[in-house]
């Protein structure tokens, strides 16, 4: 299949593509802002780096079944990076661009040497206990918005500790919203009818009750972070921080290709060929360049 071949709608399926596309791209307005807060940042930073990827992506990966945007794995990985380089509330945002910058330039370089192949090598074993873990950090790091109670502790487990040990403090009606959340999802995954955009009508129906309900103490978006009005201005990273940043930036560089390997490699084209993993490598380091420029 050729690049404008790709581009090219295919009048029997524009319906389902007009459908799943407005499904995706509303469920990833909150899931971009959800996984901008795992890394550390103001939400917003997600919100417009994966419009500004998402679009890019759909002219540039090598495969035409893959969704490519934010994920927990590249959020907690550049969590860790910018903690370990004690990076304080100052160096924020450019920061985070500086390191979206140079994972973009890693994969850049990688894509031209076609080096993209060499995350082939990463067995399904790793993989799984990666994803696995940084599932588990996912859950622990929500269990706050889940209840309403911020657990504290020395690591992860003393907050799962701390987070038990005062089920008192939960907030009743965040826990309520919460559970009910997760049950609507279940619910209308299970309805053929429904399974498809179970997400986006599970977001719907709860944005709608608790403004209905007026119910105050559970947190809302706007109380985050404020939500500018139209595009950000570009932004130029900040350079300085180069030689605090550029080793976890190739480690986050890793993830992102590692994960998408393993994703593009087990669902072929529809015309049956491989995606490459060096063009793979180029179109994940012209998003991931794009985004650093594009939010502020």
């Amino acid at each position: 299949m050729s690049f404008l071949q790709s581009l090219k709608p295919d009048p029997k399926n524009l319906r389902s593509d007009v459908m799943s596309g407005f499904a995706i791209g509303l469920f990833s307005i909150p899931e971009g802002m959800a996984y901008a807060q795992l890394a550390g940042v103001n939400p917003v930073y997600g919100l417009y780096s994966g419009m500004v990827g998402t679009l890019v992506a759909s002219l540039t990966t090598g495969t035409i079944l893959m969704i490519s945007t934010l994920t927990t794995a590249i959020a907690l990985s550049t969590a860790s990076v910018m903690q370990v380089a004690g990076i304080t509330s100052s160096q924020m945002p450019g920061a985070l661009f500086t390191i979206t910058f140079l994972a973009g330039a890693t994969m850049f370089v990688l894509g031209l040497a076609r080096l993209g192949s060499l995350v082939n090598y990463v067995s399904n074993e790793v993989m799984t206990g990666f994803v696995a873990a940084a599932s588990l950090l996912i859950l622990i790091g929500e269990l706050g918005d889940l209840t309403g109670y911020d657990p504290s502790g020395a690591n992860k487990l003393a907050e799962v500790w701390n987070w038990l040990a005062n089920i008192s403090s939960w907030d009743l009606t965040t826990t309520a919203v919460g559970m009910g959340t997760i049950l609507l999802m279940i619910l209308f995954k299970r309805i053929p009818k429904t399974e498809k955009s179970a997400a986006v009508i599970t977001l719907g129906l709860g944005t709608i009750i608790v403004n209905l309900l007026s119910l105050s103490t559970v947190a809302l978006v706007g109380s985050i972070a404020t939500i500018p009005r139209g595009l950000p201005a570009p932004m130029v990273p900040t350079f300085s921080l180069i030689p605090q940043l550029a080793l976890g930036s190739v480690s986050v560089a890793l993830v992102a290709l590692v994960q998408g390997a393993g994703i593009s490699t087990a669902m072929p084209n529809p015309d049956g060929s491989r995606s490459s993993q060096s063009r793979a490598s180029l179109a994940k380091a012209w998003v991931t360049s794009l985004a650093a420029s594009s939010t502020r």
